[in-house]
């Protein structure tokens, strides 16, 4: 593996293609040449994982030499001239790609990936039409792993970019490649279920993988025969970092699909109840900013730590065990609104519960084997499922307001002033994490966010980690050490939860319209805004809490 580390403070000319490039030393020549607009093909290199050089498709020829070169991982050096798209190189690549689909299923149409393959697109643009199949049958279905993730090994094309981002990446240490050359394979090590290893389901590497080897898991049609019946009731929230996702699945211009519009599809479609996920959200936060007072008080078991899912505490039983006294509730608002809903509406009996969002580590949140109350938690992909299925023009959708959460009997209690101090600044950072990674001075993308509050008087420190990379780094940095935060938010995806496990593959890594290109960095002593329907997650937080209910997660 090769990690390209450009000296700025020298400048190394050569020719791509004949075209003149001057690049800073150290930079590998498949960047030199995306800066000079030429397109090598490549299915394991992307921008944001580490350079392995595995597939061979970006191989070039340098100085007329006869022997082939990985862009990917090698430098440019003084005066080089690259060829990257002669009549060998070009049968060179197009043999590659037959070879992958001559191992592949043929089940395009019916594949989760079908249209958004990368593998697909490649054969095309190199004209790879003829390839034995060596009388394969098509493969079975593949199985749905813990009900989130479904891997597929037959359409694996080897790129390693999942291990890649597992251990490198999230290190998390799930995913791993065995044995060498035909032999070679990825997948969990010593072949046991994802569910059994190491994994926490935060879904990165079905947002890296090229084909459908793995994605997310899809039940578009279990939903549709829930909305059919008719002694339901269905309910359902939305997290706008969805938005941005449809937009570009339906070719929208950024910014045309509003959340009142979404509401409106998805009453057309069948859902009954629209809420403000916003309400829940802010609720949520003062359940966890229940947890977090009473620590501050009894000054134990500090800092609180949470992560943006249940199953990620899964990282810290797995990699620092010692630390699991700190976790807290997620506070998902997902999960608040089934169980509220269930718990206090006059028909909570027949609610049919669903929640869409990026994050497909919320799939296994709610599985009723894991104790989840959500009926459905649906991601990106599904939610495009579902327009694709209907024909709607959403640009075009009128807006129609959510529906109010009618509580049968609000409690009516005083509220306590130093529990809305501290949801108003939890609810602050966690937001910011929902919505993309925060661009610091600069222009440099943190990974950690700090803030300051003041939570009855008292000086809190809180933290905002992204990516479970991240995460790691900083508790190995801090062991052995007290960590100096009161409260500390992990987010499982480098870019937020906008560009979250459940996201349209193809969006991950770019800057969407709602996400982290709009945020700035936040001073942080900056004053904690009221939380969004403070009166009414007032409201909803006693009432819950009157009616015996628990929300620990």
């Amino acid at each position: 593996m090769r990690e390209a580390t450009p000296n700025t403070e020298k400048t190394v000319n050569l020719t791509i293609d004949g075209i003149p490039a001057s690049v800073p030393a150290g930079t590998s020549i498949l960047e030199a040449a995306r800066g000079v607009g030429v397109v090598i093909p490549t299915l394991c290199d992307r921008e944001d994982l580490p350079k392995r050089a595995v597939c061979r498709l970006c191989v070039v020829e340098c100085d007329g030499g006869g022997r082939l070169k990985a862009a990917c991982a090698t430098e440019v050096w003084e005066g080089v001239a690259v060829a990257t798209a002669t009549p060998e190189l070009r049968r060179v690549r197009k043999s590659i790609v037959e070879m992958l689909l001559a191992d592949h299923p043929r089940d395009c149409f019916v594949c989760p990936r079908n249209l958004n393959c990368e593998l697909q697109r490649l054969a095309f643009e190199l004209g790879a039409r003829e390839f034995p199949s060596y009388g394969k049958e098509l493969p079975p279905a593949p199985a749905v792993e813990a009900g989130t993730i479904a891997r597929d090994p037959a359409k694996c094309v080897k790129c390693a970019r999942c291990v890649a981002v597992c251990r490198e990446g999230q290190k998390t240490g799930a995913l791993s490649a065995s044995f060498r050359s035909a032999s070679f394979q990825v997948g969990p090590p010593y072949g046991d279920a994802l569910q059994d290893g190491a994994c926490v389901f935060c879904g990165r590497c079905a947002s890296v993988c090229p084909v459908g080897a793995i994605t997310a898991s899809d039940r578009t049609d279990a939903l549709e025969a829930a909305l059919d019946r008719t002694d339901a009731v269905p309910s359902a929230v939305f997290a706008d970092e969805v938005l941005s996702g449809v937009e570009a699945s339906r070719a929208l211009p950024p910014g045309s699909l509003t959340p009142l519009k979404l509401s409106t599809f998805l009453k057309l479609r069948g859902f009954r109840k629209v809420y403000p996920r916003a309400l829940f959200s802010a609720a949520a936060a003062i359940f966890k900013a229940e947890t977090l007072v009473k620590r501050l008080k009894d000054g134990s078991a500090l800092p609180f730590i949470s992560f943006c899912s249940e199953s990620s505490r899964r990282f810290l039983e797995i990699h620092f065990p010692d630390l699991l006294f700190l976790v807290g509730p997620s506070g998902d608002p997902g999960r608040l609104f089934s169980l509220s809903a269930k718990k206090l509406l006059p028909d909570g009996e027949k609610i049919l519960a669903a929640s869409f969002s990026p994050s497909l580590s919320k799939k296994r949140d709610a599985l009723k084997d894991e104790g989840g109350p959500l009926d459905f938690a649906l991601s990106v992909g599904e939610l495009t499922n579902l327009v694709a299925r209907s024909g709607a023009d959403l640009g075009k959708l009128a807006e129609s307001p959510y529906d109010p959460f009618p509580l049968s009997a609000p409690s009516g209690a005083e509220k306590d002033p130093i529990l809305l101090e501290a949801a108003g600044a939890i609810r602050l950072l966690d937001a910011r994490g929902e919505s993309g990674r925060i661009l610091e001075e600069g222009g440099k993308l943190g990974e950690r966010v700090p803030l300051e509050a003041a939570i009855g008087g008292r000086k809190t420190n809180m933290l905002l980690v992204f990516g479970l990379g991240a995460a790691h780094d900083l508790f190995t940095e801090f062991r052995g050490k007290p960590l100096p935060w009161s409260y500390l938010r992990v987010v499982n995806c480098p870019g937020g939860c906008v560009e979250g496990g459940g996201q349209d593959p193809t969006l991950v890594g770019k800057r969407l319209a709602r996400g982290r290109n709009v945020l700035k960095t936040p001073d942080p002593r900056l004053a904690i805004p009221p939380l969004p329907h403070e009166a009414a997650a007032w409201d909803l937080f006693r009432a819950f809490k009157e009616r015996g209910g628990v929300f620990s997660s």
